[in-house]
């Protein structure tokens, strides 16, 4: 996920940062955000949250789309 996001980023440039946090490291920042499942995606934007995405749910999605 980091290399697609940090490729986003270079051709979005003003428009969208890409900051990566370890969440082993940072579990007050884990918790604040109820991360329980990694990789996970937060899209804020002004300073609100206005998505989220984990890895979880893309492969869930994946699966669904062809039958399993």
């Amino acid at each position: 996920m980091e290399p697609t996001l940090k490729g986003l980023a270079r051709h979005a440039t003003g428009l969208l940062k890409v900051a990566k946090v370890n969440v082993e490291e940072n579990q007050a920042l884990a918790n604040r955000f109820q991360i329980c499942l990694i990789p996970v995606l937060i899209l804020w934007r002004d300073g609100e949250l206005i998505g989220e995405l984990s890895g979880a749910q893309v492969i869930d999605q994946f699966l669904k789309q062809h039958g399993v």
